[in-house]
C-alpha cells in the first residue's frame, strides 16, 4: 500500500513540477480498522505543500482545487487497482456514486515555517511513535 500511495503523491506533484528533480515531504500512516472496529484498511498522509529540490530549497505548490485533487487522487487510486485485479468495475462505479467516498484531500491545517515545536510534534513525535518509513 505504501508504494501505490508513493506513486500517486509523486505523479500529482510530477503534473505541477515538471523539470525538477524533488521530493515532497510525506508521513504515511496504514490504519486497519475504522470506527467501528472491523477490517478496514486505509492511509491517513501528511504531504507538505511544496517540494523539497537536491539543494533542500523548499518550492510551494500554487493553491490547489481541493475538489479536483480529490477526484484525481481517487481515480489515479481506481487505475492502479483495476491494472492489477483488485477492484471490479461494478465497484468503481458504485464508489463514485456515494457522498462519502473515502477519498479526500484536505489543506485546511497548515503549520507555519517559524512555529518548529507544531511541526516537531507533528513529524518527529509521531514518527518515532509509530515507526519510521522510508519512501525511497
Amino acid at each position: 500500500m505504501i508504494i501505490i500511495i508513493k506513486f500517486i503523491i509523486m505523479s500529482m506533484f510530477k503534473v505541477i513540477f515538471l523539470d525538477r528533480e524533488y521530493k515532497p515531504g510525506v508521513i504515511l500512516s496504514i490504519q486497519t480498522s475504522g470506527d467501528l472496529i472491523v477490517w478496514h484498511p486505509h492511509c491517513h498522509c501528511l504531504v507538505s505543500d511544496g517540494i523539497f529540490d537536491k539543494q533542500l530549497n523548499f518550492h510551494p505548490i500554487p493553491d490547489i482545487c481541493i475538489k479536483k485533487a480529490t477526484i484525481i487522487f481517487r481515480e489515479k487510486v481506481f487505475k492502479m487497482l483495476k491494472e492489477n485485479n483488485r477492484i471490479s468495475d461494478l465497484l468503481i462505479s458504485k464508489m463514485r456514486q456515494w457522498n462519502h467516498s473515502g477519498f479526500s484531500v484536505y489543506n485546511q491545517v497548515v503549520v507555519e515555517e517559524n512555529h518548529s515545536d507544531e511541526l516537531e510534534k507533528i513529524t518527529c513525535l509521531r514518527a518515532a511513535r509509530t515507526g519510521r518509513h522510508n519512501l525511497n
